[in-house]
């Protein structure tokens, strides 16, 4: 009720198209998010983002969900989600990455959710870690638990 109040003198718009948001929207609009399209390689094993890491580090599996192209709606949503300390935006993709990753074979044995921590000087500028707000709302959708493991020493 108080956001259709609200609504009436500042109206919510998509953070991505600017289009006014209507009842159960939040940041961005159903449009924008089914223009959203996932990479095709969600699920391949040895996929592109698989292959960044052979030869750094053991993993056993890694993907991505969406593909960051500048000039793209979704970009905007980054930008505001990485520099704009909008949270909520973290919040709502952590979901979606959960909804897709729970369709993935390879993520079946997850034990644990982590994040790549920020440094000092980095996390104070920006208020907050996005790979943590990430990783907090995925852990929370997929009811997998997180854990801090990972620690930064240099900038």
């Amino acid at each position: 009720m108080l956001r259709v109040f609200l609504g009436a003198f500042y109206p919510l718009n998509c953070l991505s198209c600017k289009t006014a948001l209507v009842k159960g929207e939040k940041e961005f609009c159903l449009s924008c998010y089914y223009n959203f399209k996932p990479l095709e390689f969600l699920t391949e094993k040895d996929n592109p983002i698989s292959q960044l890491f052979w030869g750094k580090a053991d993993i056993h599996y890694a993907t991505a969900v969406y593909d960051y192209m500048k000039s793209e709606k979704l970009s905007r949503l980054i930008q505001d989600f990485k520099y704009n300390n909008n949270k909520k935006i973290g919040g709502n993709f952590g979901g979606i990455m959960a909804n897709y990753f729970h369709e993935i074979k390879n993520f079946k044995t997850v034990d644990i959710v982590t994040f790549v921590p920020m440094h000092k000087k980095k996390k104070r500028k920006r208020g907050y870690n996005q790979a943590e707000e990430l990783a907090i709302s995925f852990s929370k959708n997929s009811s997998i638990p997180i854990e801090k493991l990972i620690f930064r020493t240099e900038n």
